[in-house]
């Protein structure tokens, strides 16, 4: 049985399920399949190539705004990540108070820790990390059946993005993928 392998054991001692696991390998399949493509970092909305809710649609914009306070250059995984917070009716800060977290504590966080990026503050162009939340955040959706990308998916793409402050900071504060996943049904059907 899968689940008593050494595989299925590490995953358990994590505390992720074997099922959210397989559907992350199947996202990060899709991913690799469609590497044909070219990566851009500019426009990201656009390089989703799905539809997204009105509120994830904003995230980007409220993501410069947040990089722009923070007097950095480039937006990253972490701005996304305020960016949602900053979407205080949709499903990112909904799912956050649901696991019992605080959004104005993951936005202290954030900004205690500081970015690794310093730069012109009057050019602001996104990451590779940002490409790389928004391409997870799209397949997590597809996956899930789900007509358009909301922002659950986006706080999702955020955490499977394992290597950026974005994820860390959740990671820090308890917010596992799996948790995330699980409650996204719950909060994006009414999200715009």
């Amino acid at each position: 049985r899968e689940a008593d392998g050494l595989a299925g054991r590490v995953l358990a001692k994590l505390g992720v399920g074997l099922e959210a696991a397989r559907l992350d390998v199947m996202a990060l399949q899709d991913l690799d399949s469609n590497r044909s493509q070219p990566r851009t970092v500019e426009g990201p909305v656009e390089r989703v190539g799905m539809p997204m809710t009105e509120a994830a649609r904003r995230v980007p914009a409220r993501a410069v705004e947040a990089a722009q306070s923070l007097g950095e250059g480039q937006i990253s995984s972490e701005h996304i990540l305020i960016g949602l917070i900053n979407e205080p009716d949709s499903a990112a800060p909904r799912i956050l108070h649901a696991l019992g977290i605080d959004p104005a504590a993951i936005r202290a966080d954030i900004e205690e820790r500081g970015a690794s990026f310093s730069g012109d503050t009057w050019s602001f162009k996104s990451s590779p990390r940002v490409s790389q939340v928004l391409d997870f955040a799209k397949a997590t959706a597809k996956s899930a059946g789900a007509a358009r990308v909301g922002t659950g998916h986006l706080l999702l793409g955020v955490l499977l993005e394992s290597d950026g402050l974005g994820a860390k900071v959740l990671r820090d504060h308890l917010v596992d993928s799996e948790l995330v996943r699980s409650s996204i049904a719950d909060h994006t059907e009414d999200e715009l």
